[in-house]
């Protein structure tokens, strides 16, 4: 239906625009006429003693006296008409080409009357004037062309208030459709709707939570809010409505996220979600635990603020997907995942080239947030900040600018070679690190490498993986590798079969499955 109005217009403009092209033509055609009646007009006369052609019986006669037309009816000089009297002009009259007569004597023989199926608009383009001279047209025929520009002007001036009209229906069309008694196109009913929606005539509990409560409880469980929704419908097809509505939910959370903005950086592969006020949201998370009593100090980093950079890739082939995250560490449990701020996201692995191309405005945002202002008992304090780096030895490399852990020097924070390890302790790479030693690049982040924490849980998996691996083969060399597997299998622990890596917890035991296969191995040794 809408293409079919769409077309209806677009035929209509179409048309109205050709109509408006041939009265422009047929304008300009009148004017070249009456130019060249006043030019001849003007022009020498001829001796007056020569004889005056007479009118021949088909020509009207220019006397001041009638004369009979075709019809027989007396035609007399016209009178000036008003706009509404008079009708549309004849199209075939008015494109009629009427060659210019080239000399005075031609001139009565060139001008005829011309047909049309419109009597007003035949006897004023085609009765000549009484007032005319010999040689042309007269005054009054002058007058003629400019009743027909004011007609033109007239018939622009009912387009516009024909689109004045329509415009008016439409506001009343969108009255009458606000005023429906259909619910689906009622505005009225939208906004109803709108205004009900936090009524429910489901039975409420006694306790029914408030929005900040449903907010906290969601998020203290872990569940999305997709699952909450299931959750509250689940309660209301019982009977019961515990949950607050979902609208205040929503807008509790918009009022909470008004401090933190995102927006979408670069197009195409460089394209990522980051923040664009690193500086507002931090401010605001530790005014809030400031205001809630939740900020601490701990010994080591008197009147200072700690936050952590971390972060790292998750997901595989086109889901994967690298974030950057802040940790702050005046808090009693800072390791928690509810203590983790999101800075950026982007799809891709976390190598350096992305780093730098996707966060380099999060990083320039970083390294200018030396110091914090908070309102601390009713007093402005400016307190300086300590910036300290947590991930995966991947991560840590590519941002401080180290080639990585296949290089001749693997690791990012000492100078141990390739394949050389020892019980001797390593000096550590001096801050910031030089161009060499398998550094090739500036850090990203003003960090210094003896604020660089090492990633333990990394480093305890892969020295697990590893003793895991020698008892495995220490088991095969003594015959007892299948019933280790089995064991294993048994307690739940399961090894990648790509990476050859064991995951899970065993069942029925204390502790994790590392701890339990090195009893295991001494049930071996002493059996």
């Amino acid at each position: 239906m809408a293409k079919r109005k769409l077309l209806s217009k677009l035929i209509g403009r179409e048309s109205v625009t050709k109509r408006w092209n041939k009265r422009e033509e047929r304008k300009e055609k009148l004017e070249r006429a009456r130019q060249a009646k006043l030019a001849k007009k003007t022009a020498p006369q001829p001796d007056t003693d020569a004889e005056m052609p007479q009118p021949s019986e088909e020509e009207p006669s220019t006397s001041e006296a009638t004369a009979p037309d075709n019809d027989g009816r007396p035609t007399s000089t016209p009178t000036p008409m008003t706009p509404q009297e008079m009708d549309e002009p004849s199209v075939d009259m008015l494109e009629t080409d009427v060659p210019f007569p080239s000399t005075p004597a031609d001139d009565d023989q060139q001008i005829q009357p011309m047909p049309s199926t419109s009597t007003a608009c035949c006897d004023l383009v085609a009765t000549p004037s009484a007032s005319k001279g010999a040689g042309g047209f007269g005054l009054d025929d002058v007058h003629m062309f400019d009743e027909l520009r004011r007609r033109h002007i007239w018939t622009e001036e009912e387009l516009q208030r024909q689109r004045r009209s329509n415009a008016f229906l439409r506001k009343q069309l969108k009255a009458q459709r606000d005023r429906s008694t259909s619910l689906e196109r009622s505005g009225s009913a939208c906004r109803q709707r709108k205004a009900l929606s936090d009524v429910t005539n489901t039975q409420q509990g006694d306790n029914r939570l408030s929005a900040a409560n449903d907010l906290l409880i969601t998020l203290d469980s872990g569940i999305s809010f997709k699952a909450r929704e299931a959750l509250k419908r689940s309660f209301t097809d019982h009977g019961l409505d515990v949950w607050a509505p979902p609208r205040a939910v929503k807008r509790l959370k918009a009022e909470l996220c008004e401090a933190v903005i995102f927006h979408w950086m670069g197009n195409g592969e460089t394209r990522a979600l980051v923040c664009i006020d690193v500086r507002a949201m931090i401010e605001g998370r530790l005014q809030d635990l400031v205001n809630s009593g939740r900020l601490k100090f701990h010994q080591q980093f008197v009147s200072q603020i700690v936050l952590v950079l971390t972060g790292d890739k998750g997901g595989d082939g086109v889901a994967a997907t690298t974030k950057l995250g802040l940790v702050i560490g005046n808090v009693e449990h800072p390791n928690s995942p509810k203590n983790l701020s999101i800075l950026g996201i982007y799809f891709g692995n976390d190598d350096r080239t992305n780093l730098e191309n996707k966060f380099g405005s999060i990083f320039a945002q970083l390294n200018q947030l030396n110091t914090v202002s908070l309102e601390i008992a009713g007093r402005k304090r400016t307190m300086p900040v300590q910036m300290l780096l947590c991930a995966d030895l991947k991560f840590t490399s590519a941002l401080m600018g180290h080639q990585g852990y296949a290089a001749t020097f693997p690791c990012p924070l000492c100078t141990a070679r390739k394949n050389q390890l020892t019980d001797k302790i390593v000096d550590a790479r001096p801050s910031p690190p030089p161009p060499q030693n398998s550094y090739i690049g500036p850090p990203l982040v003003n960090i210094a490498l003896a604020d660089v924490v090492p990633p333990s849980f990394h480093l305890m998996h892969g020295n697990g993986q590893r003793i895991i691996d020698a008892i495995c083969s220490e088991a095969d060399a003594r015959g007892k590798g299948d019933d280790v597997r089995k064991r294993l299998s048994d307690a739940g622990v399961r090894r990648h079969p790509r990476t050859k890596q064991f995951t899970g917890k065993m069942r029925g035991m204390g502790g994790g499955y590392r701890s339990q296969i090195f009893r295991r191995w001494r049930h071996l040794q002493n059996p």
